[in-house]
């Protein structure tokens, strides 16, 4: 197997409290719109239409002239992104037309170190693989939802030839040169129990990645019931997950360089703000149509948002407090802030 067994996560870290408060954010996401070509179990996409969010801003694509916004303002920021990722919180961001266009016109900028797109992979022909290394995406981060066709139909509800799914990965991955690509599957995507199922899983794909993980599913969307879907593992919290009863880090470290940018121009510090029926919570940095990323990462709301974390009150927060990112993602000692919390309050002023 040519590829790492390992998550994908940079290892040039700085100690993330020696640098705060940034003056740009270092990672960016931008929603390509929540629109998908598959209807997958744990995924809000698999909701009867009745139970999704009916309102324009879920339901859309992000368009060309938001996307134009979200360009200019990123050359307005005092220091480059490191990355841009092209992703969505529920949809396939291939199925946006405008993608090759948006992401030539993010290398135009100057500006970003890295563009990266988080795919499914299931609209990856040999043409649109070309198409897209041509625009120039860095890192196509691509989730695999099954081991074999029968698996994809039970958990995505989508028909797919395997072999073929697999012969146009081996294509991008041929044709790459210096990008990168990391391949990454649920465990409950896995047909066979899991260590046979991993071995399973890395023989079919691992020749055609440099990095490959099997991933342990997160109870993500408020909106799924994960009974029988998400197992429980010895330790688990998920009971309680939803409940605002999480233990662990008291600060989300990922908040204090993150933003991203919804379908419609939200601009919003984390991705769990980005559900729109949690607008009654969400913090709503501003619209990127009138709102530029610079005046939303500086301004006093955001500053607010992070003293609270900072004040260790994430778990009274109604969607922070709700949260497993900051106790269930990679988590590396260099971004630990919980020690320094009394020391960087200040700094947020």
């Amino acid at each position: 197997m040519k590829a790492i067994i390992s998550p994908r996560f940079s290892t040039n870290r700085v100690l993330l409290k020696n640098v705060l408060p940034l003056k740009s954010p270092w990672t960016l996401t931008i929603h390509t719109g929540d629109i998908c070509n598959s209807k997958c179990k744990y995924c809000v996409c698999s909701l009867p239409d009745d139970k999704l969010d009916k309102s324009e801003a879920f339901r859309s694509f992000l368009s060309w002239e938001t996307f134009e916004c979200f360009a200019d303002s990123i050359c307005e920021l005092p220091d480059p992104v490191k990355v841009v990722t092209l992703s969505a919180r529920a949809g396939e961001p291939l199925m946006n037309n405008n993608l090759p266009r948006m992401i030539r016109r993010l290398r135009d900028t100057g500006r970003v170190e890295s563009v990266q797109l988080v795919t499914n992979g299931l609209l990856l022909t040999k043409e649109k693989s070309l198409e897209l290394l041509d625009s120039g995406v860095d890192v196509f981060q691509i989730s695999v939802n099954g081991t074999t066709s029968k698996m994809y139909k039970e958990l995505c509800g989508v028909d797919i030839n395997v072999e073929e799914f697999i012969e146009n990965l081996r294509f991008l991955y041929d044709n790459k040169k210096q990008r990168e690509i990391y391949i990454k599957i649920l465990d409950i995507c896995l047909e066979k129990p899991e260590d046979v199922g991993k071995e399973q899983f890395y023989e079919m794909y691992g020749n055609y990645c440099d990095r490959i993980i099997v991933a342990n599913a997160q109870p993500v969307y408020r909106e799924i019931d994960y009974t029988g879907i998400v197992t429980e593992r010895k330790g688990s919290w998920r009971e309680e997950l939803w409940k605002g009863k999480v233990g662990g880090q008291h600060i989300c470290y990922t908040v204090f360089h993150f933003m991203a940018v919804c379908a419609d121009g939200r601009i919003v510090p984390c991705g769990p703000m980005v559900n729109p029926q949690l607008a009654d919570d969400a913090v709503v940095l501003g619209n990127i149509n009138d709102t530029s990323l610079l005046d939303a990462f500086c301004g006093k709301k955001r500053r607010d948002f992070l003293r609270m974390l900072l004040e260790k009150k994430r778990h009274e927060h109604p969607i922070c407090g709700a949260c497993h990112c900051p106790d269930a993602t990679i988590f590396h000692k260099e971004d630990d802030l919980d020690p320094y919390a009394e020391e960087l309050l200040p700094k947020f002023k």
